[in-house]
Formats: C-alpha cells, structure tokens, sequence
C-alpha cells in the first residue's frame, strides 16, 4: 500500500489525464474545464507532498492542476539529460511525453547497447519511436483509433461506428474496413522497420494498446510504461536538468 510521502504521478494527455500512486491508478477527463476530479484524487491532493507531471496539453490545463494542490512541489518533466536519452537534434521539438515513454524504457531495461526498441503509444495520437539502445533515432505519428474514425465522420455521411475490436484483416463492413485499416496501418509500420533493424522488440502501451497488441507479433503490452518513465525521471534526471 503506497503513502503520502511517494510521489503523486500525473500524465496529461490531449483527451484524459492518467494519474498513479503507488498502486493506484486512475483517470480522468483533460477536455473539460474547470476539470473534474475524482473523489479518491481529491482526497489524496489533500496531502501530497509532490507531484511529477507530463504533459501535452497547454499551459491553461497545467495552471489549473498546480491550483488543485497548492502546497505541494510541482515538477514538471520537460528536459531530459543527453546522458541519460541522445538524439541528433534538438529534443525540445519532441513532445516531452515521449521523452518520458523512452525513460520507461530504460527503466525496464529495454534500452541496453546493442538492442533496438519500437515504442508505440496507442492515444488520442498513435507515436512510434525508434531507440538503438539509449539513442532515439526518429518516429512517426498518426492519428489514434478515435481521431481516426472522427476525421472521417466530420468529412463525410458515413455515419460510422467504432467496432470495439479492430482486427488486421479486411473488413467486410465500412465500419470494420476503417477499424481495420487502423491496424493494419500500425502493423504495416512496425513490418518495415523490423525489415530495416533485425531483432527490433516493440513495446505497446497507451489507452488503445490492448487493440493493437494482440495483432503486433512478439509485442510487449506495458500499460504503465509512462509512469515507469515518471518513476525514473523523478528519481534520475529531476537534480540534473
């Protein structure tokens, strides 16, 4: 059972924010303002000594959570040590949530020399990073299983609904020609870059990860990859940036 004294870890995402202490693990809705806690976050916000926050959403959203535990200390991962994460440019132009994502990585010791590591996160957005060992060389993002569908709603009278179970064969409805091709978009993605870098292992994680896994061979399914990332930033590179 966790206690006050651990960090309170907070992802923001463009449609949820996700939060964990300890063994607890929640959410709740990052669209709506003002935002809506659930009871269990408010009472731990009560006395929480320190947060460990990521986010993707603007500064408006992050104002509003620091007002929600005003004696607490804030800290927000968005510089990553060249020590600990390498790339061959700047990675202020990389959203910090995926930073965060290959900290997770390398927590779990998926990023030793010599492996090559495909990190997908299933959201709002579907990112796809590459790693050899600690080094990020580049990734790829389209849209999320949602957006997907909404882009094609908005564009025209399909009247479309999402099956819950996308699979990488054809479809024989629209509905599952347009789930499906999600899938297969992703797996088509991963195909390639295991063509390029033989022994790539593929870690899936985020809020649509359980559609895509199943469909990914050899995948490792992580739920909490971005805590793990969280967990370590907190404990390895907060005193260094």
């Amino acid at each position: 059972m966790s206690d006050q004294s651990e960090p309170l870890l907070m992802d923001v995402g463009n449609t949820y924010v996700h939060w964990a202490l300890g063994e607890r693990f929640g959410q709740f809705l990052s669209r709506h303002m003002p935002l809506e806690l659930p009871v269990e976050l408010n009472e731990i916000l009560e006395n929480i000594k320190d947060v460990v926050l990521v986010s993707v959403r603007r500064a408006n959203v992050q104002e509003e959570l620091l007002t929600l535990a005003p004696t607490a200390q804030w800290h927000i991962a968005h510089t990553f040590p060249r020590s600990i994460l390498s790339s061959d440019y700047d990675t202020e132009r990389l959203g910090s949530d995926r930073w965060v994502g290959m900290l997770g990585a390398v927590a779990l010791g998926l990023t030793e020399t010599g492996s090559a590591v495909c990190l997908i996160d299933a959201g709002t957005a579907v990112t796809i990073d590459m790693l050899r060992g600690r080094h990020h060389i580049g990734g790829w993002i389209m849209p999320g299983y949602r957006v997907w569908f909404d882009s094609l709603l908005k564009e025209t009278d399909m009247g479309l609904d999402r099956p819950d179970s996308p699979a990488r064969a054809l479809g024989a409805s629209t509905n599952h020609a347009v789930a499906n091709a999600w899938v297969s978009a992703v797996c088509a993605m991963v195909a390639l870059r295991k063509a390029e870098m033989p022994g790539l292992s593929v870690v899936v994680t985020g809020g649509d990860a359980s559609r895509l896994a199943p469909w990914i061979p050899d995948a490792l399914y992580i739920p909490d990859l971005i805590f793990q990332g969280l967990g370590f930033w907190n404990q390895h590179c907060k005193a260094i940036v």
